[in-house]
């Protein structure tokens, strides 16, 4: 029927993944197009819905890996900038500091 060779062009790897969605973007299309070519194909109709069907899981599949990539890529975004907002708002000014140290001088005259 042929559905582990369509299965083995898609495979994606855990481990060759970055922080980019490209490479998962890439896959996406060859499986957009693969998907047109098995709907134009001369196969029964059993196993032209089988491969229709395969196909499909995995689009479905790089999809929610791309949206996971973006959420987790929006979630460190977003923990940086509180991250930097943390740093500006706990940072006391030359102002503050030295109120500080003319409350604690001695005044000694002679």
């Amino acid at each position: 029927m042929g559905i582990s060779s369509i299965s083995g062009n898609s495979s994606y790897s855990a481990s060759s993944a970055d922080n980019s969605t490209s490479s998962l973007e890439k896959q996406l299309v060859r499986l957009m197009k693969q998907l047109q070519e098995v709907q134009k194909s001369d196969d029964d109709e059993k196993t032209k819905q089988s491969k229709i069907q395969l196909i499909q899981l995995q689009i479905q599949m790089i999809q929610l890996q791309i949206q996971q990539k973006q959420a987790n890529a929006a979630k460190a975004e977003a923990e940086r900038a509180k991250a930097a907002q943390e740093v500006n708002s706990n940072s006391t000014s030359p102002s503050s500091t030295n109120d500080k140290l003319s409350t604690n001088t001695l005044d000694v005259r002679i």
